[in-house]
């Protein structure tokens, strides 16, 4: 998260790069625990999750937690195991 901020072409203030990275680490967190996570599309899922986190902060809700549920949300992830038959 904090690469992607260095990339802006705007600053932060310290205050609102630790929420955003707060609200990064708490979504990252979950988006590792589902299927489809690999090495080969790991970075390219951290940049959009930074990217998505990024656009709801200008949007709307500024807590980490909310953001982070809403950038969640937003990818459509399965839960590991879901498409195992019963």
């Amino acid at each position: 998260m904090r690469n992607y901020l260095s990339r802006q072409r705007r600053a932060f203030s310290p205050e609102t790069v630790q929420l955003l990275v707060a609200a990064f680490d708490r979504a990252w967190a979950t988006v590792q625990r589902f299927d489809g996570i690999n090495d080969q599309n790991r970075e390219a899922m951290r940049l959009e999750l930074a990217r998505r986190i990024l656009e709801l902060w200008d949007a709307a809700d500024r807590t980490p937690e909310t953001i982070a549920d809403a950038a969640l949300a937003s990818f459509h992830l399965k839960r590991p195991g879901s498409e195992r038959s019963a």
